[in-house]
């Protein structure tokens, strides 16, 4: 019999059964699986037959996913972000991968968004280097893991500015009225009686505030007077984070002396800041290798505690704290293990946070001192890094320049500030230039609980000279008259702090100043030593005694700083030196919150006397709403005993009386009696309200 006499199979069911073979083959597989997790498919199968063998090898992929377009839900570090369609494509090594349209990776919150390819998509391990991403098709997840340093993250009690409103419009009206009457029983009988009003009031229009501060006054011997010391609008600029000042106000006095002017100042406004990104603060960056919980401690108070994923992180919303002290860091990773790193944290009061800025821009003419001089004045800070802030500034009026120059640089040993400021001055007796450096350091020292502050060294050479100087000697000189200040021809300034925790007795306190000069004024010094502690049952004991010594010129226009221009002709030269001691304690009248506060007070002078004074303060009401206090005070020296009242409503309310204040005074020999009144008017939308001032 010969082969060619048996019947042949069609190619149809040659096909069919090349097939069941292949299938029985998978069930081979199947079961073989039981016996190691590891296996492949071999595309050798389907050689010869219809099918792909590219088809076959997709089987070998884990997590098989055919291209396509899918409704999936999207998580970030375990988060739900949103249900949204995305598109599968094939990637270069033959794996199948997400592919996300820009907008989409917005909605992510990442940082910065790569630029889309040709194809129009971004691809995870090709356009997006540190995300990790991981399909779960049969729940129809997405779950991406973002390191945390890339995405954007909202500080800790940051507020949408949709969520935003500048209030209601309305008006106010603040006064505080006192009552002076005097009594004198001695020799013949003569009364006195004076009125003081202080007044501030205003209106809010949208963004826009005006306000107005007034006084009044009134007696039976020199007639009445009306003075507005102040006046002037403002608003907010929230895009610059800033406010803007029209009118009368004061500048800032940071880097420049202060000086009251009369025309504009823009400035930065820190209160438009989340708390969380108030005063300085590090950013602790660090890596971790899994899902971590990350904690900052300083010392042992835990500042503090996140979840991170796996990569590089970044924590820039630390509260600031007020005091310094190096930070650790704490990293526990998913498999138990731990990890820690320090990051030095040392900070004087020109410290900025890397990457925020502070300005200021100042434009008018001077009040209190000088005549009417037109001045402009610019400053600015930057926080380069964590170790590095940089300053600069500016000063310019008619004969006059300034530059400032400076920064912050911090380590481990402490914070170090440094500005150096140049000067040239037009004065009568001719042209002046020199220069003025300021150093500060502050460090804390976390195992001897001593924190050392060099609040300022400042050194000027014989030409410097501050503006607000330079407008009192042009104006004294106009007037026959010399000038005088406590930073005129200053030599040298040093302030120095030092605070030491003794654990549960409590903190003493050493600070000290001096400061000499190069017009044959003597040096002023200044030295006090304090200690205090609260005891846990509420009392807080407080005791300090100060040593001062200085030297009065003569025959000088003096001006302080803060006070306008005035004359101090005659006053005759001395050197006193001083020594006051002071203690204070305060305790409660009871275990409960409301219970009220007893206070005592004793201050003694060399060559003064004492001085002492008791006092009872607390709140009552269904709030505290309401407070009230009773005091007594009495010295050595006037031999005076005065009692004195209070009683503050501390809330809105709608009838009066909101606020009010009566003290009455008995002294020796005479009879005060002085009445002031505290209430605010509030008018908004026909509605009539009385209570505490407003700002």
């Amino acid at each position: 019999m010969s082969l060619k006499n048996y019947p042949t199979f069609p190619p149809l069911l040659s096909t069919c059964c090349r097939y069941g073979l292949f299938l029985l083959s998978l069930g081979g597989i199947s079961l073989a699986q039981g016996a190691t997790d590891d296996y492949a498919f071999d595309a050798d199968l389907l050689r010869g037959s219809v099918f792909s063998t590219t088809q076959l090898e997709q089987f070998n992929q884990q997590d098989l996913v055919t291209p396509g377009t899918y409704e999936v839900e999207l998580f970030t570090n375990g988060v739900f972000v949103e249900r949204s369609k995305i598109r599968f494509v094939l990637g270069d090594d033959r794996h199948v991968l997400p592919c996300f349209e820009q907008q989409q990776l917005e909605r992510l919150g990442l940082k910065e968004v790569p630029v889309a390819p040709a194809e129009g998509c971004l691809q995870p391990g090709r356009d997006l280097k540190d995300i990790q991403v991981q399909a779960d098709m049969s729940q129809l997840r997405l779950d991406l893991s973002i390191p945390q340093s890339l995405l954007n993250h909202k500080p800790r009690g940051s507020v949408s500015p949709d969520s935003l409103s500048s209030g209601e419009t309305m008006a106010f009206f603040n006064y505080n009225v006192n009552q002076y009457h005097v009594n004198y029983r001695q020799g013949q009988t003569k009364d006195l009686n004076s009125t003081f009003a202080n007044m501030n009031g205003g209106f809010n229009l949208g963004l826009w505030r005006y306000r107005q501060q007034s006084s009044f006054r009134f007696d039976n011997e020199l007639g009445s007077h009306w003075e507005t010391s102040r006046r002037y609008v403002q608003r907010a600029v929230l895009p610059l984070r800033s406010e803007v000042l029209l009118g009368e106000g004061f500048t800032d006095g940071h880097f420049f002396a202060g000086l009251g002017f009369r025309g504009v100042r823009m400035t930065s406004d820190d209160r438009m800041l989340p708390d969380s990104l108030r005063g300085y603060a590090p950013v602790v960056r660090g890596i971790a290798n899994s899902n971590a919980r990350v904690t900052v401690l300083q010392g042992k108070s835990q500042l503090y505690e996140t979840t991170v994923a796996p990569g590089p992180f970044a924590i820039d919303d630390l509260f600031a704290t007020n005091f310094s002290g190096d930070l650790t860091v704490v990293v526990t990773e998913a498999d138990g293990s731990v990890s820690t790193f320090t990051v030095p944290f040392s900070a004087v009061p020109q410290s900025m946070r890397p990457g925020s800025s502070r300005y200021s821009a100042t434009l008018g003419r001077s009040r209190f001192i000088g005549d009417n001089d037109l001045f402009s004045e610019l400053t600015w800070q930057y926080g380069l890094s964590n170790s590095v802030t940089f300053n600069a500034g500016n000063q310019l009026a008619d004969g006059y320049q300034a530059l400032m120059l400076g920064g912050v640089y911090s380590n481990s040993l402490g914070a170090f500030g440094l500005d150096s400021t140049f000067s040239h001055a037009s004065l009568p007796e001719g042209d002046t230039s020199g220069w003025m450096l300021h150093l500060s350091y502050s460090k804390s020292f976390t195992p001897t609980d001593t924190t050392l502050s060099i609040a300022g060294y400042r050194y000027s050479t014989e030409g410097f000279r501050d503006l607000s100087d330079v407008l009192g000697v042009r104006q004294a000189d106009s007037s026959g008259q010399s000038w005088q200040s406590d930073s005129y021809r200053q030599q040298s300034r040093f302030e120095v702090a030092v605070n030491q925790g003794i654990g549960s007795l409590g903190n003493l306190t050493l600070s000290g100043s001096t400061q000499d000069y190069r017009d044959g004024r003597g040096r002023d010094n200044q030295l006090q030593l304090g200690w205090g502690k609260v005891f846990g049952n509420g009392v807080a004991l407080n005791l300090s005694v100060t040593r001062t010594r200085s030297l009065n010129g003569n025959n000088s226009a003096y001006y302080d700083g803060s006070q306008p221009y005035v004359n101090t002709n005659d006053l005759a030269s001395s050197n006193t030196s001083q020594t006051v001691s002071s203690l204070s304690v305060s305790f409660p009248l009871g275990r409960s919150s409301s219970a009220p506060t007893a206070s005592l007070f004793s201050n003694h002078s060399q060559g003064q006397g004492g001085s002492y004074q008791a006092a009872i303060s607390g709140n009552v009401g269904e709030t505290q709403q309401v407070g009230y206090g009773l005091n007594f005070t009495t010295d050595d020296n006037n031999r005076n005993s005065i009692w004195g009242g209070t009683c503050k409503p501390a809330c809105l309310m709608p009838v009066p009386p909101a606020r009010f204040q009566h003290p009455a005074n008995i002294g020796r020999g005479r009879l005060r009696y002085r009445g002031p009144w505290l209430p605010t008017v509030v008018v908004s939308r026909s509605v009539l309200m009385l209570g505490i001032p407003l700002p």
